[in-house]
């Protein structure tokens, strides 16, 4: 895939609460973060029917959290909030939840 829009969005959605299955989900956003520099709104969509099912048991080589600071930086910045306080006890969510919702002042 070159894409995470269009009919490659749909399939990526529909397979994304399976990827648990088989311990596929590291090659899985892997992929992601391959495709959030192209299709940032697609993947945002992808990661979040990813962790509506089910919340990983590990983040193998910070690969998620990676991905994550990568959607802040193309905008999904709220939506992020929302994954990392539902990733929380994953180790790293909880700084990332920290930094994103910090009052400055």
């Amino acid at each position: 895939m070159s894409t995470a829009d269009g009919l490659e969005r749909e399939l990526l959605e529909t397979v994304a609460p399976f990827v648990y299955v088989g311990h596929n989900i590291h090659e899985f956003v892997s992929e992601l973060r391959r495709l959030v520099e192209t299709s940032p709104d697609g993947v945002n969509a992808v990661v979040r029917k990813m962790i509506e099912k089910r919340i990983p048991d590990y983040d193998y080589k910070d690969q998620l959290k990676t991905l994550l600071h990568t959607l802040v930086e193309k905008g999904k910045r709220q939506d992020v909030i929302s994954y990392t306080e539902r990733l929380r006890m994953l180790p790293g969510m909880q700084e990332i939840f920290d930094s994103l919702t910090r009052v400055k002042g």
